[in-house]
């Protein structure tokens, strides 16, 4: 079961003490913190994963797109290859299958949906906050061949300092 639940019967039941904990990683991420300061939080207030860990930004960026939280039980997510391997990097599977309201929510689907938007958002212009100095257009402008955002660049050659954008 994932963090904020424990299995019971064969049913997914609110464990209320990890609840907490995602309510409280949800509403810290709305309210424009990071994975770092959210990670540190949850330490100081004594919560671990399931597997005994502090959280990781791999492991809050997971409870964040987990749609378990409003309710939702998904199966079939991830495409299996034709040597039953699995990809978790492409497409959803074409097979995948929803079923609303099937585990108790702890999160609303409104916080869902904010949260949801405002990563969207942070990963077209994820490059603004790599670089050390500003590029007006970074994230503004895409690339003609593949649509990624195009990202600012600077070389030194010859003395001299050059800015690009590239995807």
């Amino acid at each position: 079961a994932p963090f904020g639940y424990k299995i019971v019967d064969k049913h997914y039941v609110i464990d209320e003490r990890e609840a907490d904990g995602v309510r409280m990683i949800f509403k810290m991420y709305l309210s424009g913190q990071g994975y770092l300061e959210i990670s540190k939080a949850l330490a100081e207030k004594g919560y671990k994963t399931k597997s005994g860990k502090n959280f990781s930004k791999a492991s809050i960026h997971d409870i964040l797109r987990n749609e378990k939280y409003i309710g939702t039980y998904t199966f079939n997510r991830i495409t299996k290859k034709a040597d039953g391997t699995r990809n978790s990097h492409g497409k959803p599977s074409e097979e995948l299958i929803r079923i609303e309201n099937a585990v108790p929510a702890i999160i609303s689907k409104n916080d869902f949906v904010m949260v949801q938007k405002i990563k969207d958002d942070n990963r077209k212009h994820a490059a603004r906050f790599l670089s050390p100095k500003p590029y007006l257009l970074t994230g503004k402008i895409f690339c003609e061949h593949c649509g990624s955002p195009m990202n600012g660049h600077r070389i030194h050659r010859a003395g001299k300092e050059y800015s690009y954008y590239g995807c």
